[in-house]
């Protein structure tokens, strides 16, 4: 097997956000882990899906939302409400060999096994849904948000384009 980590961080975030969950979905995972299984029950533990996941608070004024779009991709929102700085955001791709930005405007973060893409992020006011002009910037391996002056609550919507647990090139089996 050949593997490789990268990891983004939010640099400074809030380690004690509060946390709330979107819609219960009817679809669960069911773990039999010896770390997570304590009692060793049958039953295993089960951890059900969610229509989204949102961070209060990871930043001043700042939520962080974690969702699945329609067609199954990963997504991730910042909604800076009235009062938060955009510039607070910070992130950093641990295990990239170098973070660039495309012409396109999007990220390219590369690393041993290849580069990883996310688009150039949308910004938005949550209310109005007007677009708000944004960019990424990039100071070596940390990513930042330029956004346009703007009023109410913006959502900085960026899309990756990769994201996964576990996976290669080769075919994954399971085993009893």
């Amino acid at each position: 097997y050949d593997a490789y980590r990268l990891d983004m961080e939010l640099i400074g975030a809030n380690p004690n956000a509060t946390i709330s969950y979107g819609k219960k979905e009817a679809t669960y995972e069911r773990y039999f882990l010896s770390w997570v299984n304590m009692d060793n029950s049958n039953e295993g533990k089960v951890a059900h899906y969610y229509e989204s996941v949102v961070y209060h608070n990871i930043y001043p004024k700042i939520d962080w939302k974690l969702y699945f779009t329609a067609d199954g991709h990963l997504e991730y929102d910042f909604i800076v409400h009235p009062g938060g700085n955009v510039q607070d955001i910070q992130l950093q791709y641990n295990g990239a060999d170098s973070v660039r930005l495309h012409n396109d405007g999007g990220l390219r973060i590369y690393t041993p096994k290849g580069s990883i893409a996310e688009r150039a992020p949308y910004s938005f006011d949550a209310q109005t849904k007007q677009v708000v002009a944004s960019q990424f910037v990039v100071n070596k391996q940390s990513v930042s948000f330029q956004t346009a002056p703007h009023q109410g609550t913006l959502v900085i919507d960026p899309v990756i384009e990769w994201g996964t647990y576990f996976g290669g090139i080769g075919p994954e089996n399971a085993q009893d």
